[in-house]
């Protein structure tokens, strides 16, 4: 990173995807595929899921970062749906950001 490499260049797909998930549905009847960015969860690898005793986002240690999500992984999200979706994803949740109150993700419930 001091030589203005980012991790994502570095590592393989699956390990800096994570903990984000790119589910994409069929094309529609305009051709359309809608893709959903959503969490990683261990249910989601099958029966293996259960071996990664790494799995860090079960954990409320997880969720204390200082800014949101979807600035903190500027990169990785761009790389999964591109700038002109994050920029319209951007956007409409500074929009949105002092006019609501988020939901506290389900590992910080198990405290």
């Amino acid at each position: 990173m001091e030589r203005g490499e980012r991790p994502i260049d570095l590592k393989p797909d699956v390990c800096w995807q994570l903990p984000l998930r790119r589910r994409d549905t069929d094309a529609d009847d305009d051709g359309w595929v809608t893709s959903t960015i959503e969490e990683w969860a261990r249910r989601h690898w099958g029966a293996g899921g259960d071996d990664f005793h790494w799995w860090c986002t079960d954990a409320p240690d997880a969720f204390v970062g200082r800014e949101p999500v979807y600035r903190g992984m500027h990169d990785e999200l761009v790389e999964l749906v591109g700038q002109e979706v994050y920029d319209l994803l951007a956007s409409y949740l500074d929009e949105r950001s002092g006019r609501s109150v988020p939901l506290p993700h389900p590992a910080l419930k198990k405290k």
